[in-house]
């Protein structure tokens, strides 16, 4: 080798060292900045998460201040002509009246006079509020005497609170209180306003009031993740507003005192009562004894409506705000991403220049067993940190979760005509429970299901009163009573659904069978909620509603839940008064599942790789170098080679899409495509040797590179198509 050949060959030695130790050297700052951001993710997302909580929070707390503040100018707009004496004892019915028409958010406008100090007090106090469609107005005085205190026993309010605390006070908010006449729960805001001379210069309170369905029905109109929700605390920690009806108007105390109360409702009131006793406003996480409801976190903020007093809670789930498994996935793809560099170019450095083969050689093979070490890695990963769904399902865990998610979907009122669109609260309930004993796949779009399917009622009811249920997937279905009581009816079923399946990342996919339950007189607004209290735990992990000893071939299951969707129907079903446009909340009882990785493993990747095996020994046979450093190659071997794996590649092809029948590109077809691009190749090349017949390399001085970068380039292109469909 000649002098000039040989400084040459060392300086091109030098120049790949080089390239080298800056891989390496990227690869490490690249592993060591990742990896410290992967330690932070949690402590970050956090952040986001509370600081997304903080922002609702924030805008439902501006909400009902200005309900409130809408409240105290009307209210204070009556009383200033009711202190001119613009408005007398017969007018005054009128202006609230015409307030009350043009305020649909108010439920009731009244004055109530102060007693003369004479013989006759001369009480009045007249009430004018809603009554279904209309506006009523009437009077309790003089047969009831507001001016002496009530100690009412309803939640241990009193009940004429809405005048003294005005009257003591000056403006203020009440607390809530049952208006007896209205037989609802109430918040009041009473001014304490002096009349004119027509009226001896007493004293009177000017009040308005408002519903707590109202303040409710407020809080439902924002969504908190999917789970999540929000309630209202008064000064003295009554409920004056949560998902929870049962719970209005009722001190934390007394609440927490019933063994009964749902254990999430329980410890988020426990845990605002600890932090509102030390003056915390930070999100603070809820410590259940469940791990999946430890993960719940709890955000406060005061409402402080001339001096109320009032704790505005959210209550959420930071991974339904913040896409927490998304960010975990990218987290670990980027660690994996740079170690790439980091050991390429620690081999190259490790070993001597003089190897230049060799070092190549290593190289190529460390780079081919990285790509299939992180495909598999990103595999794991998406089976441990699964994606959010986006498909505006709801999912509910206990009545809670229930009565918030119905909030959301139904509107408080809608036409009056229609029997499906009634206020949430007033819709016709039916506690339905579902157990499955057995499911199988039929096919790519069919399950067979077999369970259980019960309804207990408790107001009363006859048994002939009870609707029963359709499952409208079912293209079979067949159900029997097996039992029934004073207070429940159970069915034994038997369905085959028809259900689509999203086989998007095929063979590493999670699905869900998912049965729809529809009362069989759906079109008189009934409304199926589930059974909570018919099981034990309502915990993902825990599976409630599935046979201990469930067996599904080629999967595993992984959970269950109950959740509602609100589905539209473009059709009346035969009746006229069906809101067939309305959002109608609907129950699906879930079941999550997971493929078993081996089967397709063994049936569709591995005859690709085995493909992949026979095409690069068929390389590696067919080319070859000459004396003289030329690279020849059999074309026509080559090329028959090519014709016959493509064949068996195709054929497996086929199957893989009739055994899916989806219409969409699956994850495992782009392993497909990319055998196809390779033979594609492999056959150019052929073609390109068989026409020119000698083929010099410019600057390689072996022929083996050739073969070297077979598995490199395959499994790069896998790897990188496995980052974007997972990542």
């Amino acid at each position: 080798m000649t002098e000039k050949a040989t400084k040459s060959r060392h300086s091109g030695m030098q120049r790949s060292t080089l390239v080298f130790v800056v891989l390496f050297l990227v690869g490490a700052a690249c592993v060591t900045y990742f990896t410290i951001d992967y330690k932070q993710n949690p402590s970050r997302l956090s952040k986001e998460a509370r600081s997304e909580a903080n922002i609702i929070t924030g805008d439902i707390a501006d909400k009902i201040e200005a309900e409130l503040k809408q409240v105290e100018s009307q209210v204070l707009k009556i009383a200033d002509r009711l202190a001119s004496g613009e408005l007398d004892r017969d007018s005054f019915k009128a202006a609230c009246t015409q307030e009350l028409t043009q305020s649909p958010g108010l439920y009731g406008l009244w004055t109530a006079f102060a007693p003369l100090s004479t013989a006759q007090p001369d009480l009045f106090d007249p009430y004018c509020r809603r009554q279904g469609q209309e506006i009523v107005c009437e009077e309790t005085a003089p047969y009831v005497d507001y001016t002496a205190a009530d100690a009412g026993p309803v939640f241990g309010a009193q009940r004429t609170h809405w005048y003294h605390v005005p009257m003591e006070r000056g403006n203020a908010w009440v607390e809530p209180y049952f208006c007896t006449e209205g037989e609802a729960l109430m918040v009041t805001y009473g001014v304490k306003v002096q009349l004119s001379d027509a009226e001896n210069n007493r004293d009177a309170v000017m009040g308005g009031d408002l519903s707590l369905d109202r303040l409710r029905q407020l809080l439902s109109q924002f969504s908190i993740g999917s789970t999540g929700y929000a309630f209202i605390l008064s000064e003295e920690k009554r409920l004056i507003a949560h998902p929870n009806r049962d719970f209005l108007g009722k001190t934390i105390d007394e609440i927490l005192a019933d063994s009964t109360a749902p254990r999430l409702e329980a410890s988020a009131l426990r845990t605002i009562h600890a932090t509102l006793s030390e003056g915390s406003m930070q999100g603070v996480g809820l410590g259940l004894e469940d791990p999946e409801d430890t993960q719940y976190v709890l955000w406060h903020r005061s409402i402080d409506p001339n001096g109320a007093n009032w704790t505005l809670a959210t209550v959420f789930y930071p991974e339904e705000i913040v896409q927490t498994n998304t960010a975990e996935r990218r987290s670990k793809a980027a660690i994996l991403l740079s170690t790439f560099p980091l050991v390429v170019g620690l081999i190259g450095c490790l070993i001597p220049q003089r190897f230049g083969r060799t070092r190549l050689l290593v190289v190529t093979a460390t780079l081919s067993l990285m790509f299939v070490a992180g495909i598999s890695f990103l595999w794991l990963w998406s089976l441990h940190y699964p994606s959010q769904t986006n498909d505006e399902s709801f999912l509910v865990r206990n009545e809670t979760m229930t009565n918030a998610v119905l909030a959301h979907i139904l509107p408080e009122s809608l036409d009056s005509e229609s029997t499906v669109s009634l206020n949430w609260e007033s819709t016709d309930r039916i506690t339905t429970g579902m157990f499955v004993q057995s499911a199988k796949f039929l096919g790519p779009h069919n399950v067979a299901v077999t369970g259980y399917i019960w309804q207990r009622f408790s107001d009363g009811r006859n048994l002939e009163d009870i609707p029963g249920v359709v499952l409208p997937e079912a293209e079979d279905f067949s159900i029997e009573r097996v039992a029934s009581g004073d207070d429940f009816v159970r069915w034994y079923f038997e369905a085959n659904l028809r259900q689509s399946f999203d086989y998007i990342t095929y063979p590493v996919d999670r699905e869900t069978i998912w049965i729809r339950l529809w009362p069989a007189n759906f079109d008189e607004g009934v409304i199926l909620v589930p059974d909570f209290a018919a099981y034990e735990n309502m915990s993902l992990s825990e599976k409630p509603g599935l046979e201990m000893d469930f067996v599904l071939e080629g999967w595993d299951s992984v959970g269950t839940h109950f959740s509602y969707r609100a589905n539209s129907y473009r059709a009346n079903f035969g009746t006229a008064t069906y809101a067939a446009h309305n959002n109608r909340p609907e129950l699906y009882f879930n079941i999550d599942i997971q493929r078993k990785f081996i089967g397709p493993f063994v049936a569709d990747l591995l005859p690709m790789l085995v493909v992949a095996g026979l095409l690069f020994a068929v390389v590696l046979i067919e080319t070859r170098k000459t004396t003289d450093g030329l690279l020849m190659c059999n074309a026509s071997n080559l090329l028959g080679h090519c014709a016959r794996f493509f064949f068996v590649v195709i054929v497996s092809h086929v199957y893989v899409r009739e055994k899916l029948a989806v219409p969409q590109i699956v994850y495992i077809e782009w392993f497909y495509f990319t055998m196809y691009g390779l033979l594609l190749l492999l056959s150019l090349c052929a073609v390109s040797f068989a026409r020119e017949r000698h083929i010099r390399l410019a600057t390689l001085e072996d022929s083996q590179l050739v073969t070297w970068a077979y598995w490199p380039m395959t499994l790069g292109v896998l790897f990188l198509i496995t980052l974007r469909t997972f990542v």
